[in-house]
């Protein structure tokens, strides 16, 4: 398993394409490009003072809806009430047929006990997680849509010995 992420930080200039996070979708298609099966972890946020960044990230969605024209995994998180409602219509959009592109493939994964182990990772540590100013606390969302897509990518790259023992001989054949 390789991981691609930007960063650190974002430079933006508060218009639709001009953002550092463009590059999540050139990296998806670069995975895809080498024969890989990309899995796209959407920014969310369900703190941010901005409407643009509340729910899924208009970073997200330009990156992935636009910029990657290769199929993907998109991860979303099964999260709760109203917030987890709008985000799973966010995603279920991004990942509706598109006119250039693949289309993605949707990809829900449940949550349970990330919140504990995020957790535990900042007390065992002593290192605060933080996005934009907001810890996990503050902003459960993020966090939990980033370790749901490791929790995904995790499955993956286990099931990977197992159906690379079969019949696949073409390096990523036995993930698509």
């Amino acid at each position: 398993m390789i991981v691609v992420a930007q960063g650190p930080g974002n430079l933006g200039t508060d218009t639709p394409w001009g953002f550092s996070g463009v590059a999540c979708g050139d990296a998806v298609n670069a995975v895809a490009a080498l024969d890989g099966h990309p899995v796209a972890c959407l920014r969310v946020s369900e703190a941010d003072g901005r409407a643009r960044h509340r729910g899924i990230s208009h970073h997200s969605l330009t990156a992935y809806g636009r910029v990657a024209l290769a199929a993907a995994d998109v991860v979303v998180p099964r999260l709760e009430g109203a917030f987890g409602r709008q985000v799973s219509e966010q995603a279920a959009a991004l990942c509706a047929p598109r006119r250039q592109g693949a289309t993605h493939r949707l990809v829900e994964v449940p949550v349970t006990g990330l919140f504990g182990a995020l957790a535990a990772v900042e007390r065992d540590t002593g290192v605060r997680l933080n996005t934009m100013g907001r810890g996990l606390s503050e902003d459960a969302a993020g966090f939990l849509t980033a370790a749901a897509a490791g929790r995904h990518a995790a499955r993956l790259a286990q099931a990977l010995p197992a159906a690379r023992a079969g019949a696949a001989t073409t390096p990523g054949a036995a993930l698509r």
